[in-house]
């Protein structure tokens, strides 16, 4: 691990992708491994492991992950000849792991009521906005304001950013795409870029010119806005989730419709025999648009409390 997989994974995947099998190697993996040669390992040693771990209350998604790099390292391993054969195939878990729990998203009237809220906030008014038409929030760092067309209403998605790594591409390889933007997050956008000089381009940078920070910028900012009027912070990814409600919302769940806005697919069969709507996709993603405008326009004109 230390001196073959992880080197290859450090030159081959994303940061975010080393990052995260570090730590999943550190909190699970090595302890496990660390008096075993691999040549010795066998499909039980993995079933009373990963069962074992689901006794103490790992849930279904972290299993996988940890699983997933298990057989990731002794794949590997066997690809180089350092052994015969994959032992975490063979291997079961006999507890049936729990499910994840509910994940958090916004309703239209908490995007309207966030948006309005943080109009003395810009910058944490850009960020929302972003995440509530469905970008990541990696994406939301690396955007520059060369990937906002506002004369079509379309911004680029073309890199990610993840701490101080800016990738292009994106995340996958359905990430690169075009987002469809309405009056009102172009508006947003506009309103922003004409009142703030970007130093090195990216449409939210620190005082330094760099890529921001938005965990530090929801801990300062958004969060204390939320809390001042009602709202439940539930993450930049609830606002991306909310985003996918919501445009389903008005194309009867045919996620096939919408997928494309934001740069994934819900089954291996729409990545790879299904094309993108992007007719379809516009019509839905300014209906979003169009919902959010009047739901804002119902709200108090200070934009504090949530409008029943």
């Amino acid at each position: 691990m230390d001196s073959v997989y992880l080197p290859w994974v450090n030159a081959q995947k994303r940061a975010s992708t080393s990052n995260g099998y570090e730590k999943i190697w550190k909190k699970h993996l090595k302890g496990h491994f660390a008096r075993t040669l691999l040549r010795d390992y066998q499909p039980h040693n993995a079933t009373v492991f990963l069962t074992a771990l689901v006794e103490k209350g790992m849930r279904l998604n972290a299993v996988s992950h940890v699983r997933a790099l298990m057989s990731g390292i002794f794949k590997h391993a066997a690809a180089l000849g350092y052994i015969g054969s994959n032992p975490i195939h063979l291997a079961k878990v006999l507890i049936e792991p729990a499910p994840q729990k509910e994940t958090p998203h916004y309703t239209l009237l908490e995007m309207a009521t966030a948006l309005s809220a943080l109009r003395s906030e810009p910058q944490a008014r850009v960020a929302m906005a972003l995440s509530f038409i469905g970008l990541r929030p990696s994406e939301i760092r690396g955007l520059r304001w060369e990937d906002v067309d506002f004369a079509a209403g379309q911004l680029h998605v073309r890199r990610s950013a993840w701490r101080g790594t800016l990738s292009e591409g994106g995340k996958g390889k359905n990430s690169v795409r075009q987002v469809t933007l309405g009056p009102t997050v172009l508006g947003i956008l506009s309103d922003y870029r004409n009142t703030h000089t970007s130093r090195s381009g990216f449409a939210l940078e620190n005082s330094l010119g760099n890529m921001l920070d938005l965990d530090a910028l929801s801990r300062r900012v958004i969060q204390p806005v939320f809390k001042a009027n009602a709202l439940t912070w539930k993450g930049y990814y609830g606002g991306r989730r909310g985003a996918e409600t919501e445009m389903n919302r008005y194309t009867n769940g045919n996620s096939q419709i919408t997928s494309h806005h934001f740069g994934h697919t819900k089954a291996v069969a729409d990545a790879h025999y299904v094309k993108p709507l992007p007719e379809e996709t516009k019509v839905a993603a300014m209906a979003l648009d169009s919902a959010l405008r009047e739901t804002i326009g119902r709200l108090p004109a200070e934009g504090n409390g949530i409008v029943n």
